[in-house]
């Protein structure tokens, strides 16, 4: 068994038995002495800590939240834009009913590349006039009035202005071609309209619902 450093003093001859036993005295009345800790200040950090992970759980369920509401805006945006495509597309290509020969290329740029939509040539002036739009809708093509466009990028862009208000990256447009600046003076798009441009009177339905 280890002796204690008493012990071991004595028998160095170090210490003598009285200068010892004070030695053990002093090192008890120490340990006494120590300070403990209060009461109440055991009562304020129980206190604190409650407090802490109170305001932690607050956070996280504001974060919660707003994930929430986030998300239901975009399911609300996303609803609403499928709706005005679907209430307004214009058929194209052989859905149409069109002849391969009577088809027309028309090239635009989705996400850095290029594709391709069949359309006829009263709808490829109109696409370059500004007067029919590109948009895609459930991983498809399709064309929409320029009045149709603009609604779909005011919709989307309302969403984007909130999202930015919370540090959110934007949804992407899903407007991939409009002509909103073609260029031409209105006199010239009046021109053999009746004949030309099928889709220049094209108005949007007064029940569309937002």
């Amino acid at each position: 068994m280890a002796k204690s450093l008493q012990e071991q003093l004595m028998q160095a001859g170090l210490v003598d038995s009285k200068k010892a036993k004070s030695i053990k005295q002093e090192k008890r009345k120490a340990t006494k002495q120590a300070p403990k800790p209060k009461k109440s200040e055991k009562v304020n950090t129980a206190a604190e800590q409650a407090t802490q992970r109170r305001e932690e759980q607050q956070a996280r369920d504001r974060a919660r939240a707003q994930q929430d509401s986030v998300q239901r805006k975009r399911q609300e945006c996303t609803a609403q834009v499928r709706q005005m495509v679907e209430t307004n597309r214009v058929k194209h290509g052989q859905e149409a009913g069109l002849r391969e020969d009577a088809e027309v290329p028309f090239q635009f740029v989705d996400q850095r590349k290029v594709k391709k939509i069949r359309v006829d040539r009263p709808q490829q002036g109109a696409l370059q006039r500004g007067q029919l739009a590109i948009v895609i809708s459930k991983g498809r093509y399709e064309l929409v009035p320029a009045e149709t466009a603009q609604r779909i990028i005011e919709r989307e862009q309302a969403l984007n202005d909130l999202l930015a208000e919370l540090q959110i990256e934007p949804i992407a447009s899903s407007v991939l071609l409009f002509n909103k600046q073609s260029g031409l003076r209105p006199e010239d798009t009046k021109t053999d309209t009746a004949s030309d441009d099928p889709y220049a009177d094209y108005q949007i339905p007064d029940d569309l619902m937002w």
